[in-house]
């Protein structure tokens, strides 16, 4: 990270741009694309052939300044209930699948943050 701050540091007025729009085209896509991977499927919906989030494009991106946030679509809403241990998983523990694949794609998206900046210089 401290090579990222650096390079921000030289065109400290084009980095937000250019940061905002990698997070935009590539990274945001890079985070989902991971997290889907790590998305638990039930043993019970495979056997009685019923659809499941993994693949099935579970995830939205709303992209902020600098930023982003992926939460589940409305209705793939109960995946929240596993990742975080809570309502009909309360006596289960956390299963994390969403921080998980998160932490997977931060050497990924680092590197395109890089790439962006670097494209400037």
């Amino acid at each position: 990270m401290d090579d990222l701050l650096k390079k921000i540091e030289q065109i400290p007025d084009k980095s937000e741009s250019a940061i905002n729009e990698a997070l935009k085209s590539r990274s945001g896509k890079t985070a989902l694309e991971q997290i889907d991977k790590g998305t638990p499927v039930s043993k019970g919906q495979l056997r009685r052939g019923h659809k499941h989030a993994r693949g099935a494009d579970a995830y939205k991106v709303v992209y902020g300044n600098l930023s982003f946030k992926i939460r589940p679509k409305t209705k793939y809403e109960y995946l929240k209930y596993p990742d975080l241990g809570i309502g009909t998983s309360a006596k289960k523990s956390a299963q994390e699948f969403l921080n998980r694949g998160l932490d997977r794609s931060v050497p990924k998206i680092h590197q395109q943050l890089l790439n962006a900046v670097e494209k400037i210089l």
